[in-house]
């Protein structure tokens, strides 16, 4: 199946943004559509790189020991959303840097 056929039926099935760079067009949403709106806005956060992979494709420390904890302290009231992220980044960086 060709790419440009893929991405049309991953918008007309499943309503999602069917990725790739922010240049190219997304067919399929009927215009003015709810949809085709949270479309049009997921290219603006893309090229903005605005945008994150879900929490639970982290590696299983920074998902285990950064991102639940923070999540959980975020919901708690303990914590701030922009230090939930410094925080997350910054165990990141040190496993990246520690090898672990």
């Amino acid at each position: 199946m060709p790419p440009t056929r893929r991405r049309k039926l991953n918008v007309q099935v499943g309503g999602s943004n069917p990725g790739g760079p922010p240049s190219l067009s997304i067919a399929g949403a009927k215009p003015g559509s709810l949809i085709a709106q949270t479309l049009a806005a997921g290219k603006v956060v893309a090229r903005e790189n605005g945008a994150m992979d879900f929490i639970a494709n982290a590696t299983g420390a920074i998902y285990a020991q950064s991102w639940t904890p923070e999540v959980q302290k975020l919901f708690a009231g303990q914590e701030e959303p922009d230090n939930v992220l410094k925080t997350v980044q910054a165990d990141y960086v040190n496993q990246v840097k520690n090898g672990s």
